[in-house]
């Protein structure tokens, strides 16, 4: 089999390795699209706990080529899609349900070889077959999609609610989608690049801005009589981008971080106001078995996915793709290992 392989920060190959035989309660993919998130990037630099040498990619679907011996869940042939997050299931918060948080936690991609491969070897208990009407590349990306909607369920939208997202890459332009499908009256989109900027007009934002150039907080100020934005959804992943989102957010708002900043941000808030004001500021990681619901709505047709696909790669063309990520020049990127 071929891989990318991450040997440390800031060094990569392409790698042949045996291809591996599934073990009992193994499946062996032939992993048919795998989508590049800004995880990889800061895998790649070092800047997110991974384990070297590692095959990246934790977005990513296949065809069951083998299964182990004892595994009748899941059947040679059929597309799946991975639920990458292996928690131990015995922790505090495993045991109240919250498997993202598991203090032992384990991902593929991260932690263990991950898709960016043509195979790879996943637990059975940790693929979900996809519906009907899906093809690989749309079952690929139910992991990102699935991430938007656990963010989404740790905050509450009402009808009408003015929403400001941080960013239209690719988590934000799902965003952009998922908040109108909840009954948000106003979306506005702050995103200094002007093609994405176009997409999220496009994908339902009544305004978007370039904060560049534009006063973003102005603008949110006259948006909503001058009250601020009911919840602020930050998904660069900065320490400036982080503190812009509580200073648009209204009284009795919400912002949800959900960008991965660096682990050595910081940000100064003012107390005072969030206590006064009863702002409520909360941050989400990752999904929690949410593929069902983001495939029920790619099937449905509630969600543009393959027009934000912008690069279809070889594994022999991972530089160019790394490259259009670093450059903030792709919306979505998706490896496709068998071209």
């Amino acid at each position: 089999m071929r891989a990318i392989v991450f040997e440390r920060p800031h060094q990569w190959r392409l790698a042949e390795r045996p291809t591996p035989h599934p073990a009992p309660g193994e499946v062996l993919l032939r992993v048919e699209a795998a989508g590049l998130c800004g995880t990889d990037l800061h895998i790649y630099h070092g800047r997110f706990p991974a384990q070297f040498p590692l095959i990246p990619g934790h977005e990513y679907a296949g065809i069951v080529e083998q299964v182990g011996h004892d595994v009748t869940s899941i059947r040679p042939g059929e597309l799946v899609a991975v639920e990458p997050n292996l928690p131990d299931l015995t922790c505090p918060q495993c045991k109240r349900g919250r498997t993202n948080l598991c203090q032992s936690l384990r991902a593929f991609g991260v932690q263990m070889d991950g898709g960016f491969a043509t195979h790879c070897l996943v637990p059975a208990d940790h693929l979900f077959v996809v519906p009907p009407g899906l093809d690989a590349e749309e079952a690929a990306l139910l992991e990102p999609i699935g991430c938007c909607l656990h963010g989404l369920e740790q905050v509450r939208i009402a009808h009408g609610d003015r929403v400001v997202i941080i960013g239209a890459g690719w988590i934000g332009l799902i965003m952009t989608q998922l908040v109108r499908l909840r009954g948000a009256g106003a979306v506005i989109v702050s995103e200094p690049k002007q093609a994405k900027r176009a997409h999220a007009a496009r994908l339902g934002a009544d305004q978007v801005v370039d904060p560049l150039t534009q006063d973003l907080q102005g603008i949110v100020r006259e948006r909503t009589d001058g009250a601020g934005a009911d919840l602020v959804i930050e998904v660069v992943g900065s320490a400036r981008t982080a503190a812009q989102a509580l200073e648009l957010v209204s009284a009795g708002g919400q912002v949800l971080i959900f960008g991965v900043a660096p682990p050595e941000a910081t940000v100064e808030v003012e107390p005072y106001r969030i206590y006064r004001q009863e702002i409520t500021v909360t941050g989400s990681f990752s999904l929690q078995y949410n593929h069902q619901a983001a495939a029920r709505l790619i099937a449905a047709r509630r969600l543009d996915v393959k027009s934000l696909v912008t690069g279809r790669f070889a594994l022999g063309d991972f530089a160019q793709a790394l490259q259009e990520q670093e450059d903030s020049a792709a919306i979505k990127s998706v490896l496709l290992p068998w071209r």
